[in-house]
């Protein structure tokens, strides 16, 4: 699980998120392979106010989460 944390943080900081969302991330033990199944409106309070970033990390979070060879 700590290497998951650590790839949610990693997307989070390469798409230039505020420490403050990381922190709520991190609250809620958000993994790569949770934020997909999350809604616009579950992103938006996690501080993801912008539809650019969500889909964004979406993105990023089925890339990584796909290399894990389910």
């Amino acid at each position: 699980m700590a290497s998951s944390d650590s790839d949610m943080r990693r997307i989070l900081e390469s798409a230039g998120v505020e420490n403050s969302v990381i922190s709520n991330f991190e609250a809620q033990d958000i993994t790569t392979e949770v934020v997909p199944t999350l809604s616009d409106a579950q992103l938006i309070q996690l501080g993801l106010t912008t539809l650019e970033k969500r889909q964004l990390i979406r993105s990023l979070c089925r890339n990584s989460s796909s290399g894990n060879g389910k």
